[in-house]
């Protein structure tokens, strides 16, 4: 068997040397037989014979196929192999070295033709749109209008109105360019469509100069004194020549990608990302890889991401979210320690671990669960935060959930397909953590993890469709990775009494020290064009309907608001019945959290409905670790509530060395913060590529001896 293995390599590249001799032309005009007759028939031909474009393993070009971002990077790499590099690399956090496109989509980044999605995340799956791919190539070749923008645009489209505002200035510069082919109706742009493999290939032979193979008519163009009215032919990316018009085409403005970490939200994503996440954002838990957050428009090929986190909705299958990890701690530049008082003092210290059903089975069997926490304590952790409310169920048995969502508990998520569904579904998992917790002195934190979110083939959307936001173009899919979600619209009544009570349940039903958010008790941005809340914010504002532009600063403080408000009604109710239950939030940092999830925890701190905060910090470069540790808003916080740090152990399949983890921690400590989570339990010594006895070994000198957890409620004091 082993000897044969050893011949799989040089069969593989005898093959592809074969594939090299075979000559292009011959390649085209054998194996494209699905584009007899078809109208962009000449442009493919051309651009397969170059090697540009490809068929698939059966000789089919598949030209009215849809194409995703990975599949464009490498279309778009080998289009302008020569393009200068403008940007360094960057390790995306859902792109392992050994992905089939990972030298298309670095060459991409690098020459300015793609961004990161959200964060340190790619979503290389994420189909792409017409307007998109039009301002990839304008971004990268460095177009720029010199005609009016909004009278290009009308005069040429009868839909210009659907053009995204953020791109209309690149969908004009690309019109000048003789970029645009509209086929069957050239007055159709159709911006929000989603592109297809034959569009790409027409896009690109304008853009190459590829003379006379797209029919005239089919071409966007300017009929004005100013422009030539035929086509222009072997023109290079950079240049146009137009009869009377030599524009001098700027540079556009590059989009700014912060690699960061993405927050795993269902554990075993971003960023992210932030995309985030943001971090999302996964097989193991996503948000905080969430997330994770998609984008619309010109945030799905070149997003100018905030300088904060991902959204990595705790999923490592999302790993888009997910962190983006490596073997070795990114470090180069010697870190100052500064030690404070509370670093020679410690009496207390937050010491946490996620558990989560995604990419983990700890909570599929009781024995595997006794296990675990006896390990957990044997390490000295001391709080547990176990997720009870994931993938559209509770994991408990929920009287309140059950004719919602259409089962009163289920352990094992659908990526579990090996598993049988009721595994568990006879036993309480959470009264499980809760007894065996308490019983080794572990304070037991129950997760809200999916917070408003749920998949899109739930009962919950298939039964309540007036509860599920929208987006502008009124469609509703958040796309995590492989996964399709939706979100619940937290300002409707009937969906703010279902979680409500969801919440109640937990904290009156059992003895838990407290209950915790995320990112996930907003909703992301793009979102909120649903009948209901529109008919709110125009009840709110004259009638006047909401900003088209998602972004819009008070578009978002007035729905950032709204959750503020469902946040005080939250709190008055769990104090109302038990006033010392801790509520804790694990967001990612504040710009990243309140921009693109509208979840404004800086304010909710500010106003006291919170009591712990365990910021996600999934970042490799230490640098940017420490960064985000010592924002203001992080500063101001910790001076009067405990403030832990979320530390990324490692997600599916991406492992993060234990060196790393260890000097995360020591920041963390030396920075004088409450404390520490990880994320997630089987990261912690399971998916790893370091033996499970040194990162036991190595969590054992991380806590070397027994410590109580900080309670603001007992004798807690902030660090002088």
């Amino acid at each position: 068997m082993l000897k044969k293995r050893r011949w799989f390599p040089l069969l593989i590249a005898l093959s592809m040397m074969v594939a090299v001799l075979i000559p292009s032309r011959s390649y085209s005009q054998t194996k494209l037989a699905d584009i007899q007759g078809h109208w962009a028939q000449p442009c493919i031909k051309e651009l397969v014979e170059k090697q540009i474009i490809t068929a698939d393993e059966n000789g089919n070009f598949r030209p009215d196929s849809q194409v995703n971002r990975a599949e464009f990077a490498t279309i778009i790499s080998k289009a302008f192999p020569d393009k200068p590099v403008i940007r360094k690399p960057i390790r995306f956090a859902d792109i392992p070295s050994n992905y089939w496109a990972a030298n298309g989509i670095r060459q991409a980044y690098q020459t300015g033709f793609v961004s990161a999605y959200i964060g340190e995340s790619f979503n290389p799956l994420r189909k792409l749109t017409r307007e998109q791919v039009l301002l990839s190539l304008v971004k990268g070749l460095k177009y720029s209008p010199s005609q009016p923008v909004e009278k290009t645009l009308k005069t040429l489209f009868d839909d210009a109105p659907e053009i995204p505002k953020n791109s209309r200035n690149a969908i004009a510069a690309a019109t000048e360019k003789l970029l645009i082919v509209n086929y069957p109706n050239v007055r159709q742009l159709k911006p929000n469509k989603i592109v297809t493999r034959a569009e790409v290939a027409t896009f690109l032979c304008q853009a190459l100069g590829n003379s006379q193979v797209i029919p005239e008519q089919y071409i966007a163009r300017i009929s004005s004194p100013s422009t030539t009215t035929t086509a222009v032919r072997n023109q290079t990316p950079q240049t146009t020549q137009t009869t009377e018009i030599k524009p001098n085409p700027a540079p556009s403005p590059t989009s700014q990608t912060t690699e960061i970490k993405p927050n795993p939200a269902s554990s075993s994503t971003s960023q992210t990302t932030e995309i985030k996440p943001n971090p999302a954002p996964s097989s193991a838990t996503t948000s905080r890889l969430s997330t994770s957050a998609e984008a619309t428009s010109p945030a799905a090929v070149s997003i100018e991401t905030p300088t904060s986190q991902t959204n990595i909705n705790r999923t490592a299958e999302t790993t888009r979210t997910t962190a983006n990890v490596t073997n070795t701690p990114l470090n180069p530049i010697a870190v100052i320690r500064k030690p404070t008082p509370q670093t020679l003092e410690r009496t207390t210290e937050i010491r946490g671990v996620w558990l989560t059903n995604i990419d983990s089975d700890v909570m599929f069997y009781r024995d595997k669960l006794s296990d675990a926490i006896a390990n957990l304590k044997q390490l000295n952790f001391n709080t547990l935060y176990p997720t009870v409310w994931n993938w559209g169920y509770t994991l408990y048995p929920s009287e309140v959930a059950e004719p919602i969502v259409g089962s009163r508990q289920r352990l094992v998520t659908p990526t579990d397909e090996n598993i049988d569904p009721e595994l568990g579904i006879d036993r309480d998992v959470l009264q499980e953590v809760i007894t065996q917790g308490h019983k080794q002195g572990m304070a037991v934190i129950p997760w809200f993890e999916f917070g408003f979110m749920a998949p899109a083939d739930s009962q919950i959307a298939q039964l309540y469709p007036d509860w599920i936001l929208k987006r502008q173009d009124g469609s509703q899919i958040w796309n995590e990775g492989p996964h399709q979600r939706v979100w619940m619209n937290p300002f409707h009544p009937e969906v703010q009494q279902f979680i409500e009570s969801l919440i109640l349940e937990i904290v009156t039903k059992y003895d838990i020290d407290g209950i915790q958010f995320d990112d996930h008790f907003g909703f992301p941005s793009q979102l909120g064009y649903d009948e209901y809340t529109v008919a709110l914010y125009q009840q709110e504002h004259g009638g006047q309907p909401p900003p088209d532009d998602f972004q819009d600063p008070e578009w978002v403080r007035w729905r950032a608001d709204k959750i503020t408000q469902y946040m005080q009604r939250i709190h008055r109710a769990i104090k109302q019945r038990k006033p010392k239950i801790v509520i804790s939030v694990s967001p990612n940092p504040q710009e990243f959290s309140y921009k693109y999830f509208l979840t404004d925890w800086q304010r909710w701190e500010e106003q006291g409905l919170i009591e712990e905060l365990v910021l996600q910090v999934y970042r490799n470069d230490l640098n940017r670790f420490i960064a985000e540790i010592e924002r203001p808003e992080v500063e101001a916080a910790r001076r009067r509530i405990p403030v832990a740090i979320g530390i990324i152990t490692g997600v599916k399949p991406q492992a993060v060395p234990m060196s790393q983890v260890i000097e995360q921690v020591e920041v963390a400590r030396n920075w004088g913060f409450s404390g520490v989570s990880f994320f997630f339990y089987e990261s912690l010594w399971n998916l790893t590529k370091e033996p499970p006895a040194l990162r036991q070994s190595a969590l054992q000198k991380i806590f070397p001896n027994q410590m109580p957890r900080p309670n603001i409620f007992v004798g807690w004091k902030p660090p002088r």
